[in-house]
């Protein structure tokens, strides 16, 4: 859907007063599993009702579908360990950086806040340095688990691929333009996941390189390089990035 799409079905169900649903999002019963040691596990959780007549589309900087976030739901997406860029589709843009370890299982807070003329979000980290990570079994109990349609999902985000790649480039800019702090509460490392783990970490959030061995931004994964401790939180540039506290431009 696009975002005047959402925009009219949103103020639509609020007049209404209805709750947002998703034709890609069915409810489940979540038994977790440890990952398999080749994949990494990401659950987004929207434990918040605020903004209920949105939705809120989740993928990664390939534009790949993850899935939905509804009210009140979580749902799990499985991903090749690594650096990622995660999105979501609002009347702004959500931008979440997360450095992926094979055998783990990390969490991401799905947050709606006050728009112009619909909900805006962030994708916020859930780690053990989080406020909220108190919270997790709570919300793991009182949530609705969700499986998702990936493929059907993923037919729709292809045939808006314009506009998604406006949302990637619109969450770049966000992410060139804040700071370290900020870029704190929305970075998952590597040690943030719950497991054991099958490999050392790479440096979290620096500009990981394309498959062509160019510099990338967020929205292109890298394969995992060993180090001894995670850097600091880096603005992606296509050059070496400048220091945590004035970020360089994607």
């Amino acid at each position: 859907m696009t975002r005047f799409g959402q925009l009219v079905l949103s103020l639509a169900l609020l007049a209404g007063g209805c709750t947002a649903s998703s034709p890609y999002m069915k409810p489940t019963t979540y038994r977790p599993a440890p990952p398999p040691a080749d994949k990494a596990y990401v659950v987004f959780m929207r434990p918040s009702d605020f903004g209920s007549a949105v939705r809120f589309e989740v993928f990664d900087g390939n534009g790949r579908y993850l899935g939905d976030a509804l009210p009140e739901t979580y749902f799990e997406a499985e991903l090749e360990p690594g650096q990622h860029w995660f999105y979501a589709d609002a009347e702004n843009a959500g931008v979440l950086s997360a450095q992926l370890v094979g055998g783990k299982r990390y969490y991401v807070v799905v947050r709606p806040f006050m728009g112009g003329w619909s909900a805006r979000v962030e994708l916020t980290a859930l780690a053990p340095r989080s406020e909220d990570w108190p919270k997790l079994k709570q919300w793991l109990a009182e949530l609705e688990a969700l499986s998702v349609d990936q493929a059907a999902g993923q037919a729709e985000l292809d045939a808006r691929r314009a506009e998604i790649d406006e949302v990637i480039a619109e969450g770049k800019e966000i992410w060139a333009q804040t700071d370290a702090e900020w870029h704190d509460g929305h970075s998952l490392n590597a040690e943030d996941g719950e497991g054991t783990g099958a490999a050392a970490p790479a440096p979290a959030h620096a500009a990981p390189a394309t498959d062509e061995g160019e510099p990338a931004t967020p929205g292109e994964t890298a394969p995992p390089a060993a180090a001894a401790e995670p850097t600091p939180v880096a603005a992606p540039s296509a050059e070496p990035v400048a220091t945590p506290s004035t970020p360089a431009a994607p």
